[in-house]
C-alpha cells in the first residue's frame, strides 16, 4: 500500500513528527502511516526538559518546577531556574495524547506490527514487516540498530535507570523544587551515580536512582539503590511510603556519529539519529528541534534532510571529551556537575547542556573545571584519530 509518509516507530520520536505534521496545512491531505510494534499502553518512561519558552505540549505537562536542588557531598544549592522552567510529562499521557489527537486525522493510519527490514529504491522507501510490505515517498525510523563502536576513538556509555513513584505517609517532599541531581551517593568506579527527583506534592514524587556506566544492573541492585536512599537521605522505613508506579531505562550514550541519511529516502530520527545527547542522555527537547526542522525542510526544500551547523559541531568535541575524562577516571561526573553548578547560573548551564551556549560561556565552563583532566582528554582524542573519523 502507497503512503506519502511512513513513520517506522511509534515513540516519543515518531509521535512528535506526527503531530507536528498533523498541525499543518501542508500535510492535510497527505497519506501517514505509523508503525509501532508496542501497544504503548503503560507509564514506561518519564520525559523532562527545561525550556524558555512554551512547550508544544504544554497542555499535558504533569508538573513545572521553577526551582530546582544540586546535592553533592560537599556542595548543595537551591537554584533559581529563571528564565528556564523545568517541566515533566509522564509517557502514557503523552502516548494518549497523541493517538487521540492523529486518529482524528482520517489520512493518518495506525499499524500495530514489526518492521523487520526497511529501505530505499531508487524513487521511493518501503519498510517490510511481519504485516505486508509499505511504500512511501519519504520514511522516518526512530527504531534503533544495534551499534557497535566501530574506532577506537569512539566511547560508549549507558544510562541506566530505575524510578519508584510513591506516595508517603508523611510531608516529604518540597512539591516546588525538583532534585535535578543527587550525588550523595557513593560513587564506583567507572560509574556515574546520582537520584533524580520530581515531586508533584508533599507526599508524592518519582525518586529514580540513575547511573551512567557500562553495564546494567540487577533489578535487585537497583531495588537496594533506592530502599537505601528513601531510608538514610528521606528518612522514611518501608512502612511509611507505598511503591504506586515502577519505570526502568536504558538510554545508550555514544559519541559514534549516528548516520541522519540512512538511504535516499529514508531518515533516522530520535535516538536512532542521534537526538540523544552524548554526555547527558537529554532526548525529549532535541526531538521537538529535530522534528521542527524537518517540517521547515520539507515545506522550503522539498526533502527532510537538512545539515547541522558546522560552528555547533563543537559540541560533539565537548561530549566526546568528557566521555574521555569519565572513561580514563581521572574525574569522575559527580565532581564535574559540582563545579558547573557551584561556579556558573543554571540559566548558562542549561544552554550549555542544550548546545545553545556562545563561544564565551563555553570558555568560562571549561576553564572553571581542573584543566589537565580535559587536555589530557582532548590530546587522547588526537592520538586516537578524533577529528580524522568525524
Amino acid at each position: 500500500m502507497q503512503y506519502d509518509f511512513i513513520l517506522n516507530g511509534g515513540g516519543a520520536a515518531g509521535l512528535s513528527l506526527a503531530m507536528y505534521m498533523n498541525e499543518h496545512i501542508f500535510f492535510k491531505d497527505k497519506k501517514i502511516l505509523i508503525i509501532e510494534s508496542e501497544k504503548k499502553d503503560k507509564n514506561d518512561k518519564t520525559f523532562s526538559f527545561w525550556t524558555n519558552e512554551k512547550s508544544f505540549f504544554e497542555d499535558i505537562i504533569d508538573k513545572r518546577w521553577k526551582k530546582i536542588a544540586f546535592l553533592h557531598p560537599i556542595f548543595e544549592k537551591i537554584i533559581d531556574t529563571s528564565p528556564y522552567i523545568y517541566k515533566t510529562i509522564k509517557a502514557i499521557i503523552f502516548y494518549e495524547y497523541c493517538k487521540k489527537k492523529l486518529s482524528e486525522n482520517k489520512n493518518i493510519t495506525f499499524l500495530n506490527a514489526k518492521s523487520t527490514e526497511w529501505a530505499s529504491t531508487h524513487t521511493n522507501a518501503w519498510v517490510k514487516t511481519d504485516k505486508g510490505i509499505f511504500e512511501s515517498q519519504w520514511l522516518f525510523n526512530s527504531v534503533p540498530e544495534k551499534k557497535s563502536i566501530q574506532k577506537k576513538s569512539y566511547h560508549y556509555y549507558l544510562q541506566h535507570f530505575k524510578g519508584w513513584i510513591i506516595n508517603t505517609k508523611k510531608d516529604v517532599f518540597d512539591e516546588e523544587t525538583a532534585t535535578f541531581m543527587d550525588f550523595r551517593l557513593t560513587q564506583k568506579k567507572g560509574e556515574t551515580s546520582f537520584m533524580y527527583l520530581l515531586p508533584t506534592s508533599k507526599n508524592q514524587s518519582l525518586v529514580e536512582y540513575t547511573i551512567f556506566g557500562r553495564e546494567i544492573f540487577t533489578q535487585e541492585t537497583y531495588d537496594s539503590e533506592l530502599k537505601n536512599y528513601m531510608q538514610n537521605f528521606l528518612h522514611l522505613q518501608e512502612n511509611e511510603y507505598e511503591i504506586k508506579e515502577t519505570e526502568f531505562g536504558v538510554i545508550p550514550m555514544f559519541d559514534e556519529p549516528f548516520i541522519q541519511k540512512k538511504s535516499s529516502f529514508v531518515m533516522n530520527i530520535g535516538a536512532a539519529g542521534g537526538a540523544t545527547k552524548a554526555s547527558t542522555g537529554y532526548t525529549f527537547h532535541n526531538i521537538q528541534k529535530e522534528s521542527k526542522k524537518i517540517i521547515d525542510n520539507l515545506i522550503q526544500n522539498g526533502t527532510p534532510f537538512y545539515a547541522n551547523n558546522v560552528f555547533k559541531k563543537r559540541f560533539n568535541l565537548y561530549d566526546s571529551m568528557l566521555l574521555e575524562v569519565m572513561q580514563s577516571e581521572q574525574l569522575n561526573g559527580a565532581d564535574i556537575f559540582k563545579i558547573m553548578f557551584e561556579k556558573h547560573s543554571t540559566d548558562k548551564i542549561f544552554r550549555f547542556l542544550d548546545n545553545e551556549s556562545n563561544f564565551l560561556e563555553e570558555l568560562q565552563i571549561m576553564t572553571s573545571v581542573p584543566p589537565f583532566p580535559f587536555v589530557k582528554a582532548f590530546f587522547n582524542l588526537i592520538n586516537k584519530g578524533y577529528f580524522f573519523q568525524k
